[in-house]
C-alpha cells in the first residue's frame, strides 16, 4: 500500500474520551501494531465493537498528574530547545477514511512538526538516556504524522522530578503505509465484528475473562482439527514444563550441594547467594479454627471474588 491521504482539519471542542470506539486514534495505534503492553489487538477490537467496556482510567492519580503536567511538559520543553508550541484546538483525518483521527498536544511553531508529551516513573525502564522510544509512542507519533503531514514529532518526557527527554521521530512513509494498512484491516475486522487473532498477552487473557464473564451449565462438544491440535499442543508443552522444571530443580540442587553451609561463593562469571531469609504466612489451620468460632469476625474481613478457571484433562483411553 503506498498512497497519499487527503486530509481534512477540523475544529474539535469535544471530550477526546467520547465517542472512542467510532474511530481509530493516536492511542489505538500501538495496539493495533501489537506494540502496547497494556492492551492488547483483541482488547482493542472488543471495545471497539463494543463487547466489553473501556476501562475508566481517568480518576487515577498518575493520569490525573499526567493530563495537569501537559502543560509544564510542553514548558519545559520549549526551555530545553527554544522551540515554541501551541495548542492544538483541531481534530485531524482524511477524506477516504474518516474514522481515522489524530487528536494532538501540541505544534511546534515554525516547523512542519507536532509534540507529544509524557510523564512516567522510576519503574519505566525504557533507556531514554540513549533514545530508546517505547514502541506504542512510536506508532503513535507515526499515526499523527500520517494525518496531519507533518515532516517529525517529537516527545518531552518528564520521569519522575529530576530527568527529562526529548525524543523526535522523523516521517517514514515505509512505516506510515504499514500503520495505513493495519488500521484499514484492524478496523476491517471491527465492522464485520470478526475477531483478530487470539494472543498469549495478559491483556488478551483478562479481555476474554471479562468478555466471557457468566457461566452455564450446558456441555457442548469442541470439534475441529484446530481444537485437537492446540489440545495436543498443550499436552506437550505442560510435558516439556515438567521437565524443564525437573532439571531446573536439579540444577539448583546440585549448587545448593556445592555451597554447603556457606551463604555465598562466587565463580569467573557469577556471584551465588544462598541466604536465609524471613517469611510471616498466614496459618490456614488456626483460621479455619477462627472461621468456625467466630464466623461474624471472619466475614468482615473475608473478600470473595469469583474467577473462571481453566482446567484440561485428558479423556481416559485417549
Amino acid at each position: 500500500m503506498n498512497k497519499k491521504l487527503k486530509l481534512i482539519t477540523t475544529k474539535f471542542f469535544g471530550n477526546v474520551s467520547e465517542n472512542r470506539n467510532l474511530y481509530i486514534g493516536g492511542s489505538d495505534a500501538g495496539a493495533i501494531m501489537n506494540a502496547n503492553p497494556w492492551k492488547s489487538r483483541y482488547k482493542l477490537w472488543l471495545e471497539k465493537t463494543e463487547q466489553i467496556a473501556k476501562e475508566d482510567i481517568s480518576d487515577k492519580l498518575q493520569v490525573w498528574f499526567g493530563t495537569e503536567e501537559e502543560e509544564i511538559v510542553a514548558k519545559r520543553f520549549t526551555l530545553e530547545t527554544d522551540k515554541k508550541v501551541k495548542r492544538s484546538n483541531l481534530s485531524y483525518t482524511c477524506e477516504e477514511y474518516p474514522f481515522l483521527v489524530g487528536h494532538i498536544d501540541r505544534l511546534v511553531v515554525g516547523e512542519k512538526s507536532g509534540l507529544e508529551c509524557k510523564t512516567t516513573s522510576a519503574y519505566n525502564l525504557t533507556d531514554y538516556e540513549n533514545g530508546d522510544v517505547p514502541p506504542s509512542y512510536y506508532w503513535q507519533c507515526m499515526h499523527y504524522l500520517m494525518l496531519t503531514g507533518l515532516e517529525r514529532w517529537y516527545i518531552a518526557v518528564k520521569k519522575d522530578n529530576n530527568r527529562f527527554y526529548i525524543l523526535q521521530i522523523d516521517r517514514d512513509e515505509e512505516k506510515i503505509n504499514q500503520l495505513l494498512e493495519e488500521e484499514l484491516n484492524f478496523w476491517d475486522l471491527v465492522k464485520r465484528k470478526e475477531a483478530p487473532e487470539i494472543d498469549g498477552s495478559n491483556s488478551t487473557s483478562e479481555a476474554i475473562a471479562k468478555q466471557f464473564n457468566s457461566v452455564d451449565d450446558e456441555i457442548i462438544e469442541l470439534s475441529g482439527e484446530k481444537i485437537d491440535t492446540i489440545l495436543k499442543s498443550l499436552d506437550d508443552i505442560n510435558a516439556e514444563i515438567k521437565k524443564l522444571s525437573d532439571i531446573k530443580t536439579a540444577y539448583q540442587n546440585d549448587i545448593k550441594f556445592n555451597l554447603g553451609n556457606h551463604q555465598k561463593a562466587f565463580t569467573k562469571n557469577y556471584t551465588i547467594n544462598w541466604a536465609k531469609s524471613t517469611s510471616t504466612r498466614i496459618d490456614k489451620k488456626a483460621l479455619d479454627e477462627i472461621k468456625n468460632a467466630y464466623p461474624e469476625v471472619y466475614q468482615k474481613y473475608a473478600k470473595t471474588s469469583e474467577i473462571r478457571t481453566l482446567r484440561i484433562v485428558k479423556n481416559k483411553g485417549e
